[in-house]
C-alpha cells in the first residue's frame, strides 16, 4: 500500500528525523495473522514544498520518485528527493527495458 503524509517543517532534517522515527516503530512491530508472524517494513520519500513547487501533480511525482528510490535501497529506508532523481529513474527504466528486450530476443520471444 502507498499513502502520503503532509507534515509542516521548516527544515528538511526535521522531516528526516520523523521518517527515521516512523521507520523504527514500523520495524519493531510484528504483524500476526492466522498464527503467522510477519515483519513489516516501510519506504519513505521526502519532498520539500517550496517556491519552485509548481503544482500538486509535480509534487506527487517527486514524492513517488523519492519513495521508489527508497524502495530500491531495500526495506526500512527513506530518500530525500533531489532534481537529479528523475533522470536516474528514467535511465534505470531504459536499462531495465534494454535487458528485457535482449532476454526476449535470446529466447526467441
Amino acid at each position: 500500500d502507498e499513502f502520503a503524509v503532509l507534515v509542516v517543517y521548516k527544515k528538511v532534517f526535521e522531516a528526516e528525523t520523523l521518517a527515521k522515527k516512523i521507520i523504527a516503530v514500523i520495524q519493531e512491530h510484528i504483524f500476526v495473522w492466522e498464527n503467522h508472524s510477519f515483519n513489516l517494513s516501510i519506504s519513505a520519500g521526502i519532498v520539500s514544498i517550496n517556491a519552485q513547487t509548481n503544482n500538486l501533480m509535480q509534487l506527487m511525482i517527486q514524492a513517488d520518485t523519492a519513495c521508489s528510490l527508497a524502495k530500491k535501497q531495500g526495506g526500512n529506508h527513506y530518500h530525500i528527493y533531489q532534481e537529479s532523481d528523475l533522470n536516474f529513474l528514467a535511465r534505470n527504466s531504459h536499462l531495465k527495458w534494454l535487458t528485457e528486450i535482449r532476454r526476449a530476443l535470446a529466447e526467441n520471444r
